[in-house]
């Protein structure tokens, strides 16, 4: 039957039907793509992603790359991103014609099913042929933009790629994951391969004002800003974390503080255990998942982190020769320990886990007192601890007895021994509470704040780690006893003690010393003997200057 008796007879051709179904599809996804903007009004400091995110689409299109992947952790706002790009390009901004013809979105289900995905690419269309051929002529056919949402395993994309991904595709896949080996895995190219980011401070922080503006106006932020933004710091960035609360907190009116400060004094137990947080359940399952899987050689170095109170400063530096100093980075065939600790750095950069600091948090810090600021992948100098990812630790970190700590009032407790000790601006130095503890397991010790002399034990034999890096008041007597009792330092800072003159003689003593910061201190003549330390690897001192770059774009994607 050719075509003018088929519609002779009332039986329209196969291609007009699909055309058909897919124009009254394409109107539908632009009614969704209106509702969906005018319900999220733009993505909240999302702008230098999305555009990166944009040029990344385009790249794929342009080279006829069939895969671009997009990964981050759990609730950082990956589907939200690509929904936006989604719904931009079956409705473009500008009123113009858009580059694809079809659409597709697919919720991977898990356990994984493949007749699902077929199910679902193919719903529209009620065909009977073999699945796998329908999938390929169908994209074969026309551009297509088609999404893969929520993938968990590398076996799961090969049996998909199987049925979508060929040599002809006319198509662009975007595949979204958790898992970077995934995302790297799906596509091969490394350009490709688009990381999104947490939030930063005031980011997150007009996303709260937003949330919260939505469901109650006014809302009385000057009375509770400095708890409010305590709590959003405890978010890390992340919006589903950060929007959970604001709707929260909108719904109360005459108990908004007390709820605030409830939930800065025990942030994770409240968001584990009230049924208001319930939604972030799928957060704690992706995390608990992810410590357990967590290569042996990273997760020391992520518990390590909550040694650094919330929103300070830290310098990559410092951090990654202190890992060395413990032996969290070692030497391999290939690579020194400096360079491990490097890759652990990025590592954890690129999970969010690690953050860059904004310009306007450097300008603020009084805890920084100069510094240069680049925001290369690996390079950059400055970052801090993701406020959500170090509550969290901090919720598990007395299970593995790792690191314990001194702050406000803190009193007699029960534990008394770890192998990190950090001393807190806040604590009120009680000298009883100090000599109570057991410091035979100690293996490194960190002060914020006033130095006190009782802060250094003979007992503290097995001290590898000494970081005073800021802390007031040390003197050279001090310094003195520490280089006399403490001869198993591999790490010690006494950068920013303007009050420090000189090192002892005695330093020739700390035969297994590999880094020694004394930059900012009224040091400007090293000893002698110094020469001795054949272990010492790594020497600061002298001034410091300020060299303050703007950031930059650090998504792999951007051009």
């Amino acid at each position: 039957i050719d075509a003018d008796a088929g519609k002779d007879q009332g039986i329209e051709p196969m291609a007009s039907m699909e055309n058909k179904v897919r124009e009254e599809k394409i109107m539908s996804l632009k009614e969704e793509a209106k509702e969906w903007r005018e319900e999220n009004d733009g993505l909240v400091g999302r702008e230098s992603q999305m555009t990166d995110l944009v040029k990344c689409l385009s790249e794929a299109r342009v080279h006829s790359l069939p895969v671009m992947s997009v990964w981050g952790i759990a609730q950082v706002g990956k589907s939200a991103l690509v929904k936006k790009l989604f719904y931009d390009t079956v409705l473009p901004l500008q009123g113009g014609k858009s580059k694809y013809e079809d659409y597709y979105w697919v919720d991977v289900s898990h356990p994984f099913n493949m007749r699902d995905l077929y199910m679902t690419l193919l719903s529209d269309f009620h065909s009977e042929k073999e699945p796998t051929e329908e999938c390929h002529r169908l994209l074969k056919k026309d551009w297509c933009l088609i999404v893969i949402d929520d993938l968990l395993s590398t076996k799961d994309w090969d049996m998909i790629q199987s049925a979508l991904v060929s040599k002809h595709l006319k198509s662009v896949v975007i595949v979204i994951t958790t898992d970077p080996i995934i995302a790297e895995y799906c596509t091969n190219k490394e350009e490709l391969v688009f990381n999104v980011k947490a939030l930063e401070a005031t980011d997150a922080f007009d996303l709260f004002k937003k949330q919260v503006l939505k469901k109650v106006l006014p809302y009385p932020l000057n009375e509770h800003e400095k708890g409010v933004k305590e709590l959003i710091s405890k978010c890390g960035g992340l919006p589903k974390v950060i929007s959970a609360i604001a709707a929260l907190l909108a719904t109360k009116t005459s108990k908004r503080i007390e709820i605030i400060n409830s939930l800065n004094d025990r942030f994770m137990h409240r968001l584990k255990t009230d049924l208001e947080y319930d939604n972030l359940q799928d957060l704690f399952g992706w995390l608990n998942s992810y410590f357990r899987t967590c290569p042996d050689a990273l997760k020391p170095c992520i518990f390590y982190l909550s040694i650094f109170p919330q929103d300070k400063t830290i310098r990559r530096r410092r951090l990654v020769r202190r890992w060395i100093a413990e032996g969290y980075s070692r030497d391999s065939d290939n690579e020194s320990a400096e360079e491990n600790g490097e890759k652990h750095f990025a590592k954890l950069l690129e999970l969010s886990i690690i953050q860059q600091i904004s310009l306007e948090s450097l300008s603020s810090s009084t805890s920084v007192n100069s510094y240069t600021f680049s925001v290369d992948k690996v390079r950059m100098v400055m970052c801090q601890v993701n406020g959500f990812i170090r509550e969290y630790v901090v919720s598990r970190r007395m299970e593995e007895n790792l690191v314990f700590e001194l702050g406000g009032k803190c009193a007699l407790t029960t534990q008394r021994n770890g192998r990190h000790l950090v001393i807190l601006d806040t604590w009120r130095r009680d000298k009883i509470v100090f000599a109570s503890m057991d410091f035979s397991r100690l293996r490194s010790l960190t002060v914020f704040g006033g130095w006190e002399s009782f802060f250094i034990s003979e007992s503290m034999k097995m001290l590898r780690v000494l970081d005073l890096e800021n802390a007031k008041a040390l003197n050279d007597g001090d310094l003195a006893k520490i280089l006399d009792w403490l001869r198993r330092l591999k790490f010690l800072s006494l950068r920013g003690h303007t009050e420090i003159n000189h090192l002892p003689g005695s330093l020739h003593h700390l035969r297994q010393l590999q880094t020694l910061d004394v930059r900012g201190t009224s040091i400007t003549t090293l000893p002698k003997k110094i020469t001795k330390l054949q272990k010492l690897q790594y020497i600061r001192a002298g001034t410091l200057t300020i060299n303050i770059e703007p950031p930059v774009s650090s998504s792999r994607c951007s051009t």
